[in-house]
Order: structure tokens, then sequence, then C-alpha cells
């Protein structure tokens, strides 16, 4: 099915995805609070998971899109996107942090860096089986 959608229709799945999980998990968090701020708490965080989402895997189907023709070896293309993808996006995050004068920075990202970057891994292995056969 992957190599079935565009990049478009991807990164949309993988964001309406990203806002469902998530917006589910915040809403039962924070049901004990009652229903409307449980719809509030999954609103926000289903939003906020949506747009860093489709951000982030536009990201990563352009870098692999421009590293295929960059390079000829599959592993360095899955690679330097992973690594691209997760430092552009990573550092966004970072700079945020810095910005709102976050005393924990490092405490405060590792847990999205480590999820973020195994999402990363896991869509560009997609994308390379996808384009099987294209640079092996």
């Amino acid at each position: 099915m992957f190599d079935r959608l565009s990049a478009l229709q991807r990164s949309l799945v993988a964001a309406f995805a990203g806002f469902l999980f998530y917006g589910a998990w915040a809403f039962a968090i924070n049901f004990a609070y009652g229903q409307a701020s449980a719809l509030k708490a999954a609103a926000v965080q289903g939003s906020y998971s949506f747009v860093l989402t489709l951000s982030m895997t536009l990201v990563l189907e352009a870098i692999f899109k421009f590293m295929s023709h960059f390079f000829n070896q599959r592993w360095l293309i899955d690679w330097t996107t992973v690594l691209a993808g997760c430092a552009l996006v990573f550092s966004g995050s970072w700079i945020v942090n810095v910005m709102a004068g976050t005393p924990e920075i490092f405490k405060t990202v590792i847990l999205g860096y480590v999820v973020g970057g195994f999402y990363c891994a896991v869509y560009v292995r997609g994308l390379a089986r996808a384009s099987k056969g294209a640079h092996e």
C-alpha cells in the first residue's frame, strides 16, 4: 500500500494517525478532569501531533528524493535521510525550548527525539521498500 500512495497522501495518512493516537492518549489521560477538559486536551495534542507528523513526513519525503539522486547505495540514502530529517526537525524543537527558557531542555525533548527518531527510521524504511530496486 505504501508504494501506491503519493508523498502527500502518505504524509496525510501518517499525520491523521498521529492525530488519532495522540489525541486519544490526551483524552484518556485528561478524562478524570471532565469531558470538556479531555476534549480540549485531545484537540490540542492531536492537532499538534498532526502538524508535527505532517511536517516531519514531508521533510523525510523531500530529503529521501534528494538523497536518491545524490547517492547510489541504499544504506547511504536511508541513513542520510534519517539523520538529516531528524537534525532538521529536532533542531526546531530545541530552538523553541531555548526561546521559551525551558530549564531542562534535554530531559524535556529526549522522549520526543527517541520516538521521532524511531518514526523516521521506520518511515524511511517504508520509502526504501516502496522504491526497491531503484538503487540496489
